[in-house]
């Protein structure tokens, strides 16, 4: 296929049949100026450059010229729109009429006075011809740039009192210089985000907000350009309303689906993109972040349709930087991450003392402990408390005995064998970017080192990022792009340190003795075991954490390569072809490699080991073990589309039609092998079918085995996709604009059924300007569409499944089992979206923003569907689910403070939606189906948490919980469903964020605020029941596990937990306590998710070190929160189950930046 593209590309150079026309033949009758000086740049690849806040490029015109010369044709636009021109190469720069050269002269030239020079460059150090250059209090004296964006002026004597220039330039934001005694004045323009924010990027055209229906949201590189995330999406929080990330899932308007696909469709310069699939990184982790220039997210119906059955979701567009015509820019961009170690004071852990309080308190409630057999390890303070209970040692020698016991913490330890202070990235991206006319190029190179928690860990990702544009005719263009990332990791892993951090084991047991030796641990087998194992002449079992470390090794690397190429034919006047394919392949593998050392084999072997007459059979063969798994993934994607885009008058008419072929591929396979040694790379062959059975009379300490088998499954994934789609918008004097769209996709995962095969997607849209310069108010405008989008359901496909399960345990035959039953009738889900939205800018836009309601219904929602068991299956996949998602979005932008040295904007985000499942199969009615975890049920929202009625424990210390009339119960088996209460949803429907900004000479300030909230979870004191013997507790469970009832009227005790439950009748109760609604808890939060402070080094200093600009950056992240509950930070508190978990929470995250240009 890759050679198919490149032979059309060669073919089209070669063609010679449409050649360049240097005459001009066009016709515009009363339309605005702006839209005269785009159809001559389309026509004649000329460039115009003028100053908006000079020339009003919404004049109307009217010129009509046939087969002139362009200069001629230029000639006579300018006389008509009182305008002066002058050509240099490729550019034409357009001035006022009021100042011509001959009018400088007499104006200001001929005047004594002084004179001033000076440059102006973008922020890129390119010259900006066409500049205008104006006297702030005198307009009638000015100029403006050459074609090297150099300016000359002479300022009359009479003006010369604190003389103020300004300059300005379309696209640019407004500069103005103070002069002061200074006869040459450099100037550096900004780019004017709410000029770029009016370019709309959708994958498939590139339109104007003006005349754009549907609901678009635009993040620019500027807004992205402090922000020092490693990821993409991170870097968007925050930035458009709809957009949210909760938890690491991303949603826009809330999920549209039940089992299908829930995340957005990434789109990566034009062409959908499947990033990394079957690794553990994220999809967009192989983009180089600061290649990013736009992200458009399509959010509605007209927006998003034209993707079709993959668009329910919505749709985030990504645009990377391509070349520009000029001289080879260097910049560099780089960062340094760091964070300490999590919040030990949140986890709320018991210390060593309160852990040996806590298992004598056991012991008390459970006096019929007793020791463990011979061959099993028992916890130390267990064994004194025995040898108390015993009478071998009095209460006196106890205590002092778990003096040690009491008075160490493991933390340290830890810390120093095997943890860093801080989790540590860095960042550094280079790239270099110029071109000409012809040649236009930028290259990126990107190093991330990834530092984490785990002293041996390290990862490496390397990556680049080539765009070439090729105009080689003024019909033909062609873009050629290679993508490529590498991320690789290798490291040893016996011990994990994290994970004896505050967990692990009792914070009592040591790492090292204190003469520093490496301390013994023991798992489950006793040293008698352990030296009962040596004499049989087995594996010696001894376990010494600190020495663990080198016995496991990991290894992982995956190579990701992404080639775009991209042909624009310029066929007539306003009509176009292009053709493009993309390709993405992704191959990766992970081995972990346990020596024979490693004490997971030895024990292994051990356990596996039969004894016949002193002698061993080993049915696990002595050596290390390999499990190695590998990726391949490969997709296409091969697009053909016509475009045309006319103005006639005052109408514009934009169509578009085309046709797309899609393949992804994902596979997948793995080896486990036994006996292995990674020097010589041999390994022992076992007998799988004595394996797949449990082995008895083994050297286990139950005297069995049963072996777990490591081999990764293998996978091959082919989904295939064809589609054809079109899409057309008329315009009326860019006041009223209609658009719809259509598409039409088929699969090999439909069905047969024609009647569902052929169904299209569409969308219709309409867009008016209701007022435009109205006293206050600028502009408004309304905008409405309704359109059907789409999702692919993957549980089943249209013919019979069978997948290959593991061998006959009896035969050791291959053994089939059918997945699913044929369903001809499947289908993709469709969601019926409507959305209205009223946009505006008022007080000259010191405020603007947008309001918009939007309703999403889904229909044909694929889930389990229950059946006749006689005809083979209790269930099967099916269309017949549906749900709704209503929602209102706000976004609201002001300038607040504008000055000569300050600036102070702000930017709030608000957004609601509210989900309800309208149908779904509801199979299981019982109350424990409704209480256990979250729900998908009729009249609900998707994550519906339900509870128990509560009134609290009775005298015996036991839970009581109550039906609906007022009954009291002891056991969650009286509950039905009727009795259970709605708590709520897990999911925020309410999200919102602040971002200030105040900018001071070189210095910008930004903090952002985030909020989530309308969301409920289980407060983590469900879990405070004691249920399992209290020989397992030897590790550190959180502090408020020790305050549970223990005599008669500690029930009037607030906050108290039940009665000990294990063997006891109590435990009847255990659900009604778990799933009870005094636990639902709040999980509204705020946090103050970035704050950042930059620098921009004056331009004076840079440029004595040879630099064009530097800029200094500072982040801090989540340095501050607040949550409804009061202590649980939603975002890692694990509340949706009857076993919630505080979660992980770490400390704020700290990064440097610096960024330059040469």
């Amino acid at each position: 296929m890759q050679k198919f593209i490149l032979l059309i590309v060669a073919t089209l150079i070669s063609v010679s049949a449409l050649s360049q026309n240097s005459q001009i033949t066009y016709k515009g009758e009363n339309l605005p100026l702006k839209t005269v000086l785009s159809d001559l740049e389309k026509i004649s690849k000329f460039t115009f450059f003028y100053s908006s806040s000079s020339i009003d490029a919404d004049q109307k015109v009217s010129i009509e010229v046939v087969k002139e010369e362009f200069s001629s044709v230029v000639e006579k636009l300018c006389k008509i729109a009182n305008l002066n021109y002058k050509i240099t190469e490729r550019q034409v720069v357009l001035t006022p009429k009021q100042i011509t050269e001959k009018e400088k002269d007499v104006k200001s030239d001929n005047l004594p006075g002084r004179k001033v020079k000076g440059s102006v460059f973008d922020e890129n150090k390119d010259p900006v011809p066409g500049a205008y250059v104006l006297l702030k209090n005198n307009n009638k004296i000015g100029t403006y740039t050459d074609g090297k964006g150099e300016f000359e002026l002479n300022i009359p004597s009479a003006e010369l009192k604190d003389p103020v220039l300004v300059f300005s330039f379309f696209g640019l934001k407004e500069v103005e210089v103070k002069l002061g005694s200074s006869a040459n004045v450099n100037i550096t323009m900004q780019v004017d985000e709410k000029r770029l924010d009016d370019v709309i990027v959708t994958g498939y055209q590139t339109l104007s907000r003006e005349r754009a229906t549907g609901s678009f949201a635009i993040v620019t590189q500027s807004d992205l350009g402090s922000k020092m995330q490693p990821n993409i999406i991170n870097k968007m929080e925050g930035m458009v309303a709809g957009l949210n990330i909760y938890r690491g899932a991303v949603q826009i308007r809330g999920v549209s689906t039940i089992n299908g696909n829930k995340n957005p469709l990434y789109v990566v310069d034009g062409v959908p993109f499947e990033g990394e699939p079957g690794t553990n990184a994220s999809p967009l982790d192989v983009l180089n972040p600061s290649d990013v220039t736009n992200v458009t997210v399509l959010k509605d119906a007209t927006a998003a349709s034209i993707y079709g059955a993959r668009s329910a979701n919505g749709v985030i567009v990504i645009t990377t930087r391509s070349g520009r015509e000029g001289s080879t820019r260097v910049n560099y961009n780089g960062s340094y991450s760091f964070m300490g170690l999590p919040d030990r004071d949140y986890a709320n852990k018991m210390s060593s003392s309160e852990l040996v309080d806590y298992q004598l308190m056991l012991m008390q409630s459970y006096p019929n402990l007793t020791r463990r057999g011979i061959r099993d390890f028992q916890n130390p303070v267990q064994s004194l408390m025995l040898d108390k209970k015993e009478g071998k040692i009095s209460q006196q020698q106890l205590e002092s005995s778990l003096l040690q016991y009491r008075e160490f913490d493991r933390y340290n330890q830890v810390k120093d064998e095997f943890l860093r202070n801080n989790s540590i990235r860095h960042q550094h991206n280079v790239a270099l970017s110029g071109g000409t006319k012809i040649y236009k190029y930028n290259f990126s190179v990107n190093y991330t080192g990834t530092a984490p928690y785990e002293k041996a860990q390290y990862e490496d990702r390397i990556g680049f990022n080539i765009k070439n544009t090729f105009d080689f005719y003024k019909w033909l263009s062609v873009d050629a792009g290679i993508l490529y990332s590498q991320v690789k990791s290798d490291f040893s892993n016996g011990i994990l340190g994290m994970s004896y951090l505050d967990a692990g084991g009792a914070s009592y047991y040591r790492f090292r003795e204190e003469n520093g030796d490496p301390s013994v641990w023991y798992r489950t087998k006793s040293q008698y075991e352990i030296d009962r194992l040596k004499s049989l002449g087995l594996q010696d079992e001894l376990f010494m954490p600190v020495n663990e470390l080198n016995n496991r090794r990991y290894t992982a690397k995956t190579n990701y390569l992404n080639i775009n190429l991209n042909a624009r034919i310029s066929i007539a006047d306003g009509l176009s072809a292009s053709i493009r394919y993309q390709s993405e392949q992704t191959n990766g593998f992970t081995k972990q490699y346990d020596t024979k050392d490693a004490i997971d084999v030895k024990t292994m072997i051990n356990d596996a080991v039969q004894m016949t007459n002193g002698i061993p059979k080993y049915n696990i063969p002595l050596g290390g073990q390999i499990v190695q798994r590998e990726i391949d993934n490969y997709s296409y994607t091969f697009r053909t589309q016509i475009d045309y885009n006319k103005r006639i008058n005052n109408n514009t008419i934009q169509f578009l039609a085309g046709a797309e072929a899609r393949k992804v591929v994902t596979s997948g396979n793995g080896f486990y092998r036994l006996g292995y040694d990674d020097n010589n790379l041999g390994y022992s062959e076992i007998d799988a079918l004595t394996l797949s059975k449990m082995i008895s009379g083994t050297e286990a300490i139950f005297g069995s085995f049963s072996f777990q088998n490591k081999t990764p499954g293998n996978s091959f994934v082919d989904n295939r996709y064809l589609s054809f789609y079109a899409n057309g918008s008329y315009s009326f004097d860019s006041k009223l604009s209609f658009t719809g769209s259509i598409r039409v996709d088929q699969s090999n995962l439909f069905g047969t059924d024609p009647k569902y095969q052929y169904r299209p997607l569409w969308s219709v849209g309409a867009h008016y300007e209701l007022l435009q310069n109205y006293n206050w108010i600028d502009r408004l405008v309304v905008r409405a569409t309704y359109g059907i989008n789409g999702n692919i359901p993957k549980l089943n496909g249209p013919y019979l499944i069978a997948k290959v399960d593991r061998n006959n345990y009896y035969t050791n035959e291959n053994a089939m089992y059918i997945a699913s039953p044929p369903n001809p009738q499947l289908r993709w889900e469709k969601t019926n979206v409507f959305n209205i939205g009223i946009d505006y800018n008022l007080l000259r836009d010191r405020i603007n923003g947008s309001i918009e309601f939007y309703n999403k219904n889904t229909n044909d929602l694929l889930g389990p569907f229950a059946i006749d068991p006689t005809l083979g299956w209790t269930n099967v996949d099916i269309n017949f689910g549906s749900m709704y998602n209503r929602g209102v979005e706000l976004s609201l932008n002001s300038l607040n403070i504008l000055s000569d040295d300050f600036r102070w904007t702000t930017n709030f985000l608000f957004s609601y939606n509210k989900n309800m499942i309208t149908r779904v199969e509801e199979s299981d009615q019982s109350a424990y189906s409704y209480f256990y975890g979250t729900n998908i049920r009729k009249g609900y929202p998707m994550g519906a948490l339900f509870s128990v009625r509560y009134k609290g424990l009775n005298s015996s210390g036991a839970p009581v919980g109550l039906l609906a009339n007022g009954e009291e119960i002891l056991h969650y088996n009286k509950l039905t469903k009727d009795d259970l209460v709605y708590s709520g949803v897990v999911t925020p429907p309410y999200n919102a964020s602040l971002t200030n900004t105040l900018s001071w000479k070189g210095f910008d300030l930004s903090f952002m605020f985030i909020y989530s909230g309308g969301h409920v979870m289980r407060d983590i004191a469900a879990s405070y029941t004691i249920t399992s013997h209290p020989v397992y507790a030897v590790s550190n469970t959180d502090k408020n596990m020790a305050n549970y009832w223990k005599k008669p009227g500690d029930e009037t005790i607030p906050g108290i937990n039940p009665a000990f439950m294990f063997q006891s009748t109590v435990r009847n109760g255990e659900y009604i306590y778990k799933a009870a609604d005094k636990h639902v808890k709040k999980a509204d939060f705020i946090k103050l998710r970035d704050l950042t402070l930059s620098y921009n080094v004056p331009e004076k200093m840079v440029k004595k070190i040879g630099f064009n600009s530097v800029k200094v950056n500072f982040q801090a992240r989540n340095i501050w929160w607040w949550a409804a509950n009061g202590n649980l930070d939603p975002e890692v508190w694990t509340g949706t189950s009857l076993s919630p978990s505080r979660g992980t929470r770490y400390p704020a995250e700290f990064i440097l930046g610096l960024i330059f240009n040469l």
